[in-house]
């Protein structure tokens, strides 16, 4: 369930984002020099927006194979943080200030 969530959480961010103005960015940023070469090797949302804007995926395409390499991301982020046994997760802000006051004590 957790995920199927994080997955609409995703999509819906993404969407948001375009609608912010995101291609718009881009296609100023490409109108100020910026090669779409160069904009495929700035990152995992840049690529796709170059890719866009070369006309080789269209922008539901684009919005799809975009949500699918984020989720893809977020997976093995989450898989990492799960290995790693110095995280400690906080379940709600009672909890945080519970575990704040007390490291700022330990510290005096």
């Amino acid at each position: 369930k957790k995920k199927e969530e994080l997955k609409k959480l995703i999509k819906k961010r993404l969407k948001k984002r375009i609608k912010e103005g995101m291609i718009e960015e881009a296609k100023k940023l490409q109108k100020e020099g910026l090669t779409l070469k160069r904009m495929k090797d700035l990152g995992l949302e840049y690529k796709y927006l170059a890719l866009f804007l070369e006309g080789k995926i269209n922008k539901k395409e684009m919005i799809e194979e975009l949500s699918n390499k984020i989720n893809q991301y977020a997976k093995r982020q989450l898989t990492w943080f799960k290995k790693n046994k110095d995280i400690h997760w906080i379940k709600n802000k009672k909890e945080a200030e519970k575990i704040t006051k007390n490291f700022l004590k330990d510290k005096k």
